[in-house]
């Protein structure tokens, strides 16, 4: 999977602790798990699970040429096997899900486990990580605002609550955004609610987008 704009968002986007343990859960390339890497401290352990094991192996090889090899750790394995098996718990856990359903597919198998929900329901994504998910951390994701109801509902049935949500428009003309971020935790809360919008009128990136991704581009 190349890499896109959900992933930087998402990777720039999401809460990162100050320590203990991050998950990439679908990891594709490894975008989120390398740019986790770079936001967080050397205390914070990132592991990356993928299922694929083309993927797998592209995603290993773009963290062993990375300045964190040391601290990022690749899995190839089902979501929901690992997650009924590990012993571990994590701060964050962050997912860019596949959220096409009831879709035409594509005819690549990889890219078909990537964007369908065939490959992992928003149940078992949100059973997964009731498992493994320590107490005060944080689901971290990014899906179309036509799954946003799908995803809230999964949450709630899984006893999940949203903390932090912001609408993401490409431009200010759309009347519906065209991505949603959502991070949710255990415990019920007022949650914040914003937007931004990626493109100005005249095409170029908004400052709000560029402050949130500017980090991660070269000469943005």
């Amino acid at each position: 999977m190349k890499v896109g704009t959900d992933g930087v968002l998402l990777g720039a986007w999401a809460d990162i602790p100050g320590e203990g343990r991050i998950l990439d859960v679908g990891c594709g390339s490894g975008i989120i798990a390398l740019m986790c890497a770079q936001r967080s401290s050397k205390e914070v352990a990132i592991e990356a699970i993928e299922i694929d094991a083309g993927a797998a192996k592209d995603a290993l090889a773009n963290f062993n040429n990375s300045a964190w090899h040391d601290r990022i750790n690749l899995i190839c394995a089902d979501f929901r096997s690992y997650a009924s098996t590990c012993s571990v718990r994590y701060n964050a856990i962050i997912s860019n899900p596949p959220f096409f359903k009831d879709s035409l597919k594509p005819g690549n198998k990889s890219r078909e486990i990537a964007r369908h929900t065939d490959s992992l329901e928003y149940d078992d994504l949100f059973n997964g990580c009731g498992k493994i998910l320590a107490e005060n951390g944080k689901i971290s994701l990014i899906t179309t605002w036509e799954s946003y109801g799908d995803i809230a509902k999964a949450a709630t049935e899984n006893r999940m609550f949203l903390y932090r949500r912001t609408d993401v428009f490409t431009t200010a003309e759309e009347k519906f955004p065209k991505r949603v971020l959502t991070e949710w935790s255990r415990t019920p809360t007022d949650y914040i609610w914003n937007s931004i919008t990626i493109n100005t009128a005249l095409g170029t990136y908004s400052e709000e987008y560029k402050n949130i991704v500017g980090d991660f581009y070269i000469n943005m």
